[in-house]
């Protein structure tokens, strides 16, 4: 059954920009836990260009980030409204560019609401925090507990390790039909990391 699904990462694109500083939402953490912030979520949350890459201003449909959020283009987000998928919600983030100036291009993060308990942590390889024995720092690849898996959901993240945003292989399909940039989807087995 888990081979129906595939980890979303982000695609090396040449000069593709990718994000620095996540600023002006005290309670980003809350992201990472799968919890709907809409009603609390500020105006002017924005994320900057990265300082050390001031050529790498190509705009993608999925920006990487070292915050592990989805940061994902109007295009990409109408594609998903669409769908009508229960378990998304929308938050509008600015991206500052290099010269301290917001573009004009709209992006969204892309919040993955509840998530599933159902990683299996020994198959997976998983590096549990020491500081937080809930949290999973990196896994060696994804290896699920299938019984645990709702397969209702056709994008979900999992319990403890937001880092990684498994999806079906027929919306993947359809992802990259549409051309969306910026995203290439990979088996289970092939991830590798945070």
């Amino acid at each position: 059954m888990t081979m129906n699904y595939l980890a979303w990462v982000h695609k090396i694109v040449p000069n593709a920009c990718s994000l620095y500083h996540f600023e002006g939402f005290d309670k980003s953490y809350l992201l990472n836990e799968g919890i709907k912030v809409e009603d609390q979520y500020p105006d002017g949350v924005y994320f900057d260009m990265h300082p050390e890459r001031p050529h790498d201003i190509l705009l993608v449909d999925s920006l990487f980030n070292t915050d592990n959020e989805l940061v994902i283009s109007e295009p990409l987000m109408n594609f998903f409204i669409e769908k009508k998928f229960t378990n998304l919600e929308f938050l509008p983030v600015k991206i500052m560019d290099h010269k301290g100036k917001f573009i004009d291009e709209k992006y969204f993060i892309m919040n993955v609401l509840e998530h599933q308990n159902c990683l299996d942590t020994d198959a997976s390889d998983a590096e549990i925090s020491i500081i937080d024995d809930k949290i999973i720092e990196s896994v060696e690849q994804i290896v699920l507990i299938d019984e645990n898996v709702d397969e209702s959901f056709d994008i979900f993240r999992m319990t403890g390790f937001p880092a990684a945003t498994l999806i079906k292989e027929s919306l993947a399909k359809e992802i990259a039909d549409n051309g969306f940039t910026g995203i290439e989807f990979i088996p289970l087995d092939q991830f590798d990391g945070m």
